[in-house]
């Protein structure tokens, strides 16, 4: 029993049970450094939205402040999940509604989706940009990255309209502009 203890202690203190450790902890709970719940507006202002019918497609529509426009940013400890290049936070984003993780994918169409969290490569979103901007609507500005396919977080086409969908594009081919910035609402 002794060396049973030993090792969850020795797990604990290098960090291997930590990324697993807000699974089971309340928003109240979860350490304030790791866990923001937030609301992605687009430039229009539109929100990040999980679809209600499909429950699984992930759409802009007007902020109606819902758990499905609710989103939980995980900041991602890079020991265990791998730097970001571009030396900024990685997160895994995670529906208020159904506690789904935003998943990216490189087959056609690259819509993006909400599925049962894995914390594979293809549900972790780097950083890449993030700018201080205080106004519209509050808070900062970040671009969207993921890490498995390099896909940056868009509206499809940069239409603002109720039920655009969100896509993640191929950054060789189309970059990662200013047009995918969105803005952070911090709501908790």
């Amino acid at each position: 029993m002794r060396k049973k203890t030993s090792l969850i202690k020795l797990m604990l203190t290098v960090g291997l049970l930590a990324p697993l450790s807000f699974m089971s902890a309340s928003p109240a709970q979860a350490d304030a450094q790791r866990y923001t719940t937030v609301q992605f507006w687009a430039n229009n202002n539109p929100c990040l939205d999980v679809q209600r019918e499909s429950r699984e497609e992930v759409q802009l529509w007007e902020c109606n402040g819902q758990p499905q426009q609710q989103w939980n940013a995980i900041r991602l400890d890079p020991l265990f999940y791998g730097p970001n290049p571009y030396g900024l936070d990685s997160f895994a984003i995670v529906n208020k509604l159904d506690g789904k993780c935003l998943t990216g994918t490189d087959v056609a169409p690259d819509i993006i989706r909400v599925q049962p969290c894995t914390f594979a490569a293809n549900q972790i979103w780097w950083n890449v940009d993030d700018r201080n901007i205080g106004s519209p609507p509050s808070g900062w500005m970040a671009l969207m990255q993921n890490k498995a396919f390099g896909g940056c977080l868009a509206p499809r086409n940069f239409d603002t309209v109720n039920g655009t969908r969100v896509v993640g594009h191929v950054p060789g081919v189309t970059g990662c502009g200013d047009k995918r910035a969105w803005w952070l609402h911090m709501l908790a």
